[in-house]
């Protein structure tokens, strides 16, 4: 699997499929110029046994086909998986605040990780079905658990929470210090909802969930490595962490990305608000600009694509052709080195029955399965698009550890606020920036100091809370050259969830040069703001001001702040603000039509250009340039490049 695109879908196995039913619908995929089937369930339980025959007869069928197969062992659907419905127990079950069972939790039914006897069962299935698949031919990986998800409230999470508190604290005094607790030891720390004199304790939850989950990645990880070392592990989160507000799966792409092989994530960009808010092009990329920045060198894998709409009552996702190709043209564009749809066949039974699928229920190719061959044809054709590595200019800042300060902040009012104003500015930037057609990435604040030379600028947009080591690395990236760009509220809240007293900014005040004096309302051409009301030092440049002649940008050094947050206006007038703000740092990169560029591992540029606005021509830079996927025609007119009629077209330097 390292050393080829994994292209393909997951097949949903019933145990009724014969195996000649099996091979006709592995032709039909292999005809997509597919490699890959994702099959799910692992196994079947007969007479209360764990049986894998059906599987087998799969991966058999696979390697006739001359495809791949990667086993999904867990995803979160216990009864098909590691613990038969004769062998549950209430007792194994996730609870909820109040201690309490939550069978119906993620709308799937998740059993307690923690508990003892359900990790007994895992050990068991994955000894099971791991010996059962290791030595088979067909097999390519192993998915061992497909959208991460866990919590849980009961007394077994609650003692691997008291350790983790013992590992950051050290001593019951300083954790006492921070939470304004009166502990007397860790043993005694229970789950408190009074936050009102120290937020510290919801933050810290918070944190252990997303440790906590990555732990018991690893443990499983290790468990199957352990009986099988030689095929790579995948696990993969639903979307990215970057786009979606919803902290609720306690998931941290980065953290899961540590713990495998390759990373991967599910994909559904017409959900109806559900995962992506809305199916913009700027959200798809910062969608895949954090997955891309939590695998790393190795590229991430979308492990599920949506391949159609929700249900046979709920059409209004429905995907089209065209779809289908933009968004595996945008992936591959931003490091995507492995595509799954979910899946082949629609779903026919269970709530999304009718739902999903590249093939109509009898079996039949659709219009998206045409699109899904053509891209295959055109992986097949050019193996250097299979690893592409796109331009960047700017980062944008994640960081978990605003998200936290947020949500344990807003605990009380989020009915009323809510708790998403980070991932709001977040995506308000990103769109800013590929309506500037400036490439950005995704940086955490682990990933700062080594963020390569042509990343110029360092984009924060709602830095809230800092720790220590980003405030430094920060620094390092100034002392380097780059800019940093900054909006309000910046480091007002210490690592340690208390108010600095120099804001904004904490140890970094001295360099963005002001002092905030409080907050007053004011506007700007008419729109209203919100502002921090400022006092410029010495040296410090005003930039733009409000309508009542309050500083709004400055400048001071390398150091761009803005009293009010751009990235947080609604409609258009905010959009044309937080693009006014980036170009302050980064002027220039005004241009239509949208371009991604990127570079194989040869040193070879390609060009995708979706040209949605429907230009009739575009004008290129100089050079030979091969068209290889979508519509256009290339011409040369005076020594100018052009390309006419373009719609997801794919070009090739050559």
């Amino acid at each position: 699997m390292k050393n080829h695109f994994p292209y393909g879908v997951v097949l949903l196995l019933q145990l009724s499929d014969t195996r000649q039913e099996l091979l006709e619908k592995c032709r039909k995929i292999r005809s997509l110029a597919m490699n890959t089937v994702v099959f799910y369930p692992p196994l079947f339980y007969k007479e209360g046994k764990m049986d894998c025959s059906k599987q087998l007869e799969l991966l058999d069928v696979l390697e006739e086909c001359g495809l791949s197969g990667v086993a999904e062992l867990t995803g979160q659907v216990y009864n098909l998986e590691f613990m038969s419905d004769e062998d549950f127990r209430p007792e194994y079950l996730v609870t909820d605040k109040d201690g309490l069972p939550a069978p119906g939790q993620n709308g799937l039914g998740e059993l307690n990780y923690h508990h003892p006897a359900v990790r007994t069962a895992l050990q068991k299935f994955f000894d099971f079905t791991v010996n059962a698949f290791k030595d088979h031919p067909a097999l390519a990986a192993y998915d061992v658990w497909n959208e991460t998800h866990f919590k849980s409230f009961d007394s077994f999470t609650l003692q691997e929470f008291r350790t983790f508190l013992r590992e950051k604290y050290i001593t019951i005094e300083e954790l006492n210090r921070i939470w304004m607790k009166s502990y007397r030891t860790f043993d005694n720390i229970r789950l408190d909802p009074v936050t009102w004199a120290s937020f510290a304790p919801e933050a810290d939850w918070e944190e252990f969930r997303v440790r906590d989950l990555a732990a018991i990645l690893a443990d499983w990880v290790k468990q199957v490595k352990a009986i099988d070392p030689h095929h790579p592990v995948i696990a993969d989160n639903v979307m990215s962490n970057t786009v979606w507000s919803e902290f609720d799966r306690g998931t941290d792409d980065w953290l899961t990305a540590e713990k495998v092989d390759r990373f991967g994530i599910s994909f559904y960009p017409k959900t109806g608000g559900r995962l992506l808010k809305d199916n913009s092009p700027s959200l798809r990329k910062l969608t895949f600009a954090g997955a891309a920045s939590a695998a790393g060198e190795k590229g991430f894998l979308i492990s599920e694509l949506q391949s159609h709409f929700y249900s046979e009552i709920f059409t209004t996702e429905r995907v089209a052709p065209h779809e289908i190709e933009r968004w595996i043209c945008e992936a591959l564009f931003s490091h995507c080195t492995g595509c799954i749809f979910w899946k082949y066949e629609p779903f026919k039974s269970g709530f999304q029955t009718g739902g999903r699928g590249l093939v109509l229920p009898d079996g039949t190719f659709t219009a998206r399965a045409d699109a899904a061959h053509r891209i295959g044809e055109l992986l097949e054709k050019e193996p250097e698009i299979r690893e592409l590595h796109p331009v960047r200019k700017a980062a944008l800042l994640y960081d978990r550890h605003t998200n936290q300060t947020i949500k344990a902040v807003n605990t009380r009012i989020r009915h009323i606020i809510g708790d998403d104003q980070a991932v709001r500015a977040l995506c308000n930037a990103a769109a800013a920036c590929y309506a500037l057609n400036l490439p950005f990435e995704i940086a955490i604040p682990e990933q700062i100091e080594t963020l390569p030379p042509e990343v110029e600028l360092l984009i924060l947009p709602y830095p809230i809370s800092l720790q220590n080591h980003t405030v430094k690395a920060i620094k390092s990236f100034l002392a380097r050259g780059g800019k940093v760009l900054a909006a309000w509220p910046c480091n007002d809240i210490s690592e340690s969830r208390r108010l600095n007293t120099m804001i904004p900014g904490g140890e970094l005040n001295p360099l963005i040069g002001l002092r905030a004096l409080d907050n007053v309302e004011t506007s700007l051409e008419g729109i209203p703001l919100e502002i921090q009301l400022t006092e410029l030092f010495e040296g410090t440049e005003l930039l733009r001001s409000s309508d009542d002649g309050y500083p709004l940008f400055t400048r001071r050094g390398n150091f761009f702040f803005a009293a009010s947050n751009p990235f947080l206006l609604p409609s258009e007038a905010g959009k044309n603000l937080s693009m006014e703000f980036i170009r302050n740092a980064a002027p220039g990169y005004e241009v239509s039509p949208h371009i991604e560029r990127a570079y194989s591992a040869q040193g070879t540029e390609f060009l995708f250009i979706p040209n949605e606005e429907k230009l009739p021509e575009i004008r290129l830079k100089n050079g030979n340039w091969k068209l290889i996927y979508g519509a256009g025609v290339l011409q040369k007119e005076n020594g100018i490049v052009v390309l006419k009629e373009a719609y997801n077209t794919i070009l090739k330097s050559c």
